[in-house]
């Protein structure tokens, strides 16, 4: 599982973002630096890699 986290996003306050970290501690947490709430417009190449990673591992 991965929790993808948008660095710039203040919706919601990163201790509620934290929280499935929580619930899922062997959970990669992946920061998307430079990305606001809507990371995909900020960076969409790297949301679609970070997709398509995700969604390519064995479940």
């Amino acid at each position: 599982m991965t929790i993808a986290w948008a660095e710039r996003d203040r919706i919601p306050a990163r201790p509620k973002a934290a929280e499935p970290r929580r619930i899922a501690p062997e959970a990669e947490l992946l920061v998307l630096r430079g990305c606001g709430h809507v990371p995909m417009n900020d960076a969409p190449e790297l949301v679609a890699r970070v997709l398509l990673e995700g969604s390519s591992r064995a479940v």
